[in-house]
């Protein structure tokens, strides 16, 4: 014979999500708004807490006045450089002809030694130039660093959802510590 299927059928059993997970900062911080209920239904990346971040914005400005102050050297350094090179090169022609007098005895050796004395403080000159362009491009990595640093850290004041799921329990509210 042929038999019906029942209309209903009764089971008892435990649901469980696939996976589970505790929301939490990863910076101390005050609350200042929760945007989600228990019961809520949240989509992966939305936005769950907000913490409380003018010290985080602080520092991050900060550092981007740092970034911005090293680089405005920038000009300066290279017209230093520039500068110089000129220098050096006015004092090797100005030797060069030195060393072409001196051969015909038409110079003193003084006058050539000061001509000597000039040619290295205008190399010497260079190479200071260059140096402190040199240490003006780590101050501005560094810099570029900080402001990088502080860019994420202000990203860390808002908590968001690690994946889509419903919110179990809600275990801050706003003006605690996070």
């Amino acid at each position: 014979g042929i038999s019906a299927w029942p209309d209903g059928f009764e089971a008892t059993g435990t649901v469980r999500a696939k996976a589970v997970t505790t929301v939490a900062s990863r910076l101390m911080g005050y609350v200042r708004e929760i945007r989600v209920r228990e019961g809520d239904a949240v989509a992966e990346g939305q936005t769950l807490v907000i913490l409380d971040s003018r010290d985080l914005t602080s520092a991050h400005k900060q550092a981007e006045a740092a970034l911005a102050e090293a680089r405005s050297g920038v000009p300066e350094a290279e017209s230093a450089i520039r500068a110089a090179r000129a220098q050096l090169d006015l004092a090797r022609t100005t030797h060069r002809r030195m060393e072409d007098l001196l051969s015909k005895k038409s110079l003193a050796q003084q006058e050539y030694d000061v001509s000597a004395a000039r040619l290295r403080a205008a190399e010497s000159a260079v190479e200071m130039a260059e140096a402190r362009r040199i240490q003006l491009n780590e101050r501005i990595r560094q810099a570029q660093q900080a402001v990088e640093s502080a860019a994420v850290a202000l990203g860390y004041a808002e908590i968001r959802a690690p994946f889509a799921g419903r919110v179990v329990a809600r275990k801050a509210e706003p003006g605690t510590m996070a």
